[in-house]
């Protein structure tokens, strides 16, 4: 979309609102200002936090043993699984104030925002060269000058674009991070979140479909205004007339920024060899499980055996625990299909066809922006009752999967059509390849690495999703409920049960990281034969 209809919409849309809600549209604008504000900063804070962690896990041989899987764990903890403990540490350090209920909103903004960039940094680590480290001891690039001269370059492209994916984690938990609710503990911030599952709960839809459209459009114009040209300006393609007043600004914070990491320089080489971050240090991943991950899996399990026999041994009759795993991994496993099914014909159908690539890939890209809890609400007053009963809440809950989940594989499975050289496709032509041949030798084998990547990605979404779509406060209060262990958390949190809570994240916790360790990396390692 170009940005000059993307204002002309805007101002229609605002018009439109005006003349259906009248001065309360004006709302609209205060709770978009909101939540855009909590999202800055958990993503400020999500920043300094990963370029920190990934810095020592990239060069301080002695941290990256036992920092690496701490990281996998924590991104493996379902995003609400840290919510009493923020209800517990925020609130509580800032009692009877707004500041604490903020604060406790933008940490949990801040877990679905983090993990992502982390790893797209440790990961571009690896990009680092022997000849780029021998230029940088060659140059006595050391502290700040390495960061800057180094390490930031290489790391902008996956940062950018990390950036992207954590930005639309924390939107996708908007709603959550602005209602939240442990035992007595109700906070009910403004914001475009909290305004759509009102309004959607109240049975105001046209009101929630407005507040979904402010949301949408703000998704939109960040999209627009600072991530393309971000993207652009990572892969040197960023043309003058594509530039924007924003990236120029952020770029010239980033000039003021060397400037004046410059008058610290003597300092900062002494605290960076201090932690062993300079050039001398080289970081290669290790895919096989360290003794830290062993332990740190063994210290879940214990945990978890202990409050399942010692503290809630009533979830071990009639093996309730157990069905409640089945439960969640039952409908986890229908999304999953679903999910990788149509996303893998489409990324297919896109190879195929550039024209309908560059027509649906924004659709796609807006598709995955907008919190699909956001749209949950208008989703359950429909769907549960059309449906009614059990099946349209499973219906509902599945829907809220694949949005938690397919989007990892559209990108994903997109970009490893995109890297099938085109001498292939010529080949395949010459060698008059019918359509089933093309797939089981060319399209299946391109895309498998990907399918198990998006796979350790999806599932981490299913499970998110999954927390918030097994236990929902409809209108008037009515809540709908199935089994499963994202109701044991959610019904656990409303209760202020803790170890109702630390049981779910504890089990949620320890599917995600067996699934990962024994079955996708080992997949993902095996399938690195045919990468292009």
């Amino acid at each position: 979309m170009r940005r000059g209809y993307f204002i002309i919409l805007f101002v229609v849309f605002l018009l439109a609102a005006f003349l259906v809600m009248g001065w309360d549209s004006l709302l609209l604008l205060y709770y978009g200002f909101r939540s855009f504000l909590r999202m800055i900063a958990a993503y400020a804070l999500s920043v300094i936090f990963s370029v920190t962690l990934a810095l020592l896990i990239t060069h301080n041989k002695r941290l990256s043993a036992f920092l690496f899987p701490v990281l996998d764990v924590l991104q493996s903890v379902p995003i609400l699984g840290f919510l009493p403990f923020a209800i517990l540490f925020f609130v509580h350090v800032f009692p009877g104030g707004l500041l604490g209920q903020e604060f406790s909103s933008i940490f949990l903004i801040f877990t679905g925002m983090a993990w992502a960039i982390a790893f797209s940094i440790v990961e571009s680590a690896s990009y680092i060269t022997n000849d780029m480290r021998d230029l940088a001891k060659l140059l006595n690039l050391r502290g700040f000058r390495y960061l800057t001269n180094i390490v930031f370059p290489i790391s902008l492209p996956q940062f950018v674009s990390s950036s992207m994916t954590g930005w639309g984690g924390g939107w996708y938990f908007l709603v959550a991070s602005e209602y939240i609710t442990l035992g007595t503990e109700n906070i009910m911030l403004p914001g475009l979140g909290s305004f759509i599952a009102k309004s959607a709960f109240s049975y105001n839809l046209l009101w929630s479909l407005f507040g979904l459209l402010m949301l949408a459009f703000i998704v939109i114009g960040i999209n627009l205004y600072v991530w393309q040209p971000l993207l652009k300006k990572s892969r040197g393609t960023l043309e003058k007339a594509d530039s924007s007043f924003i990236v120029e600004s952020m770029e010239w914070m980033y000039a003021q920024f060397s400037s004046f990491g410059e008058r610290f320089q003597s300092r900062s080489e002494k605290i960076m060899d201090y932690f062993s971050i300079n050039p001398e240090n080289s970081w290669k991943k290790n895919e096989t499980l360290s003794t830290a991950s062993y332990f740190i899996m063994a210290c879940i399990l214990a945990l978890f055996l202990y409050l399942l026999f010692f503290r809630l041994p009533n979830y071990l009759d009639n093996l309730l625990i157990f069905r409640y795993m089945l439960s969640s991994l039952g409908r986890i496993a229908i999304g999953y299909v679903i999910a990788l099914v149509w996303t893998a014909a489409i990324a297919i159908f896109l190879a195929r066809n550039k024209r309908a690539m560059a027509i649906l890939m924004p659709l796609f890209d807006l598709g995955q922006s907008i919190p699909a809890i956001s749209v949950f609400p208008i989703v359950v007053v429909l769907v549960v009752q059309t449906l009614g009963g059990q099946l349209g809440l499973n219906v509902a809950s599945i829907l809220l999967l694949l949005t938690g989940m397919q989007w990892y594989f559209v990108f994903n499975l997109v970009r490893a059509v995109q890297t099938i050289p085109e001498e292939i496709s010529d080949l395949s032509s010459l060698l008059r390849l019918d359509t089933l041949q093309k797939l089981r030798n060319i399209m299946i084998p391109a895309i498998l690495p990907a399918i198990f990547i998006a796979s350790v990605e999806s599932i981490g979404g299913g499970w998110n999703a999954s927390i918030v779509s097994e236990y929902i406060t409809g209108p008037g209060g009515k809540v709908f409920e199935m089994e499963g262990l994202g109701f044991l958390l959610s019904s656990s949190a409303a209760n202020a049960n803790m170890d109702g809570i630390l049981l779910a994240v504890s089990g949620i916790t320890l599917i995600v990281l067996s699934l990962n360790y024994f079955i996708w990396k080992p997949l993902i390692r095996g399938s690195d034969r045919y990468r292009f």
